[in-house]
């Protein structure tokens, strides 16, 4: 927490206290085979992918000093002074583990033309632990104390609690996907500097949960994977 900066009129003032705190870790593993029989070409692999994600906010932007005239008088109840003593971080986590399986025939025609064959297969499962609980409601409303194995509350603030008990749950869910991508080639050379090929491929990508304010897993924060079908003729 700052000292409210020394304007003319102190109730525009702003108490700010803000920390957010992300830890990334990833890891990732390929293997492939190749091998050549005559003009066809061989392709075989496999790739693992895990990720753990964690996001703390402990920020409480959203405060406003009481004699601020931003907010209406009749709200003045909702105002708490910033947790210095004892911050009450909302914390986030997911973990994804990928999987994948993919191939490959490339066959020369002619010494010109070449035709290959690609696929992937993928497996996505992407966990979720979310608190069930936001910093505003521990702050507002500090009557988590009714309830079963209930987080220590941090000093109430001016004005007291509000409203009923709250009870927090943590929030798990699991989204699993699983994808099949192919890719398909042809290339023609036109001597040694000239190359006409064309591609039509298709890509995924998973959905998730918006996690960045979110602390209950609802539908309406859910979006969905994503496809693509991708068409190309190009020379090189």
């Amino acid at each position: 927490p700052a000292p409210r900066p020394d304007f003319t009129n102190p109730a525009l003032s702003l108490d700010v206290y803000q920390l957010i705190y992300n830890r990334n870790r990833r890891q990732s593993q390929e293997l492939r085979w190749t091998e050549t029989f005559g003009k066809l070409r061989i392709l075989a692999g496999a790739q693992m992918f895990t990720e753990s994600a964690k996001y703390t906010n402990a920020g409480q932007f959203w405060l406003r000093y009481p004699t601020n005239a931003v907010l209406p008088p009749a709200l003045s109840p909702l105002l708490r002074a910033p947790l210095a003593q004892a911050r009450f971080p909302v914390t986030q986590r997911r973990n994804t583990d990928y999987y994948g399986v993919f191939s490959g025939l490339y066959y020369q025609v002619t010494d010109a033309f070449r035709v290959s064959a690609e696929a992937r297969y993928n497996r996505d499962r992407i966990k979720y632990r979310l608190p069930g609980y936001s910093v505003e409601l521990v702050t507002l409303r500090r009557n988590f104390i009714s309830c079963p194995n209930a987080p220590a509350l941090p000093p109430a603030g001016p004005g007291g609690a509000i409203g009923g008990a709250f009870c927090p749950r943590e929030q798990v869910g699991v989204l699993t996907y699983d994808q099949v991508t192919p890719r398909f080639t042809a290339e023609y050379r036109f001597g040694d500097e000239v190359l006409v090929y064309g591609v039509f491929a298709q890509g995924f990508k998973p959905g998730g949960v918006n996690t960045n304010e979110t602390v209950l897993l609802t539908p309406n924060q859910i979006y969905d994977r994503e496809k693509v079908d991708t068409y190309e003729l190009g020379f090189k």
